[in-house]
């Protein structure tokens, strides 16, 4: 069986998390320069630091990029667009 490949072109990863007293959640942006974006929000059920959330939510992306076997540009924590940090 065929393995399809993603590799044409780089995506751009952006990942940005947060904690509080009610619960932790992430956003996960995988974006590819041709207008196409991969949106992805995750809630964890446990408690922890935003850290931690922006690390579990990295692991999840490792995990889908692995998957789709591309190639991806990682930036900061944040979901602004244009660099990381």
């Amino acid at each position: 069986m065929p393995t399809t490949t993603i590799k044409e072109e780089t995506w751009l990863l952006y990942v940005d998390g947060s904690s509080n007293k009610k619960g932790s959640q992430a956003g996960i942006v995988l974006e590819r320069p041709r207008h196409f974006q991969l949106e992805l929000s995750l809630s964890f059920e446990f408690n922890t630091s935003n850290n931690q959330v922006e690390y579990e939510a990295l692991l999840t992306c490792l995990i889908l990029i692995r998957d789709m076997r591309a190639t991806v540009r990682i930036y900061g924590f944040k979901l602004e667009r244009g660099g990381g940090g």
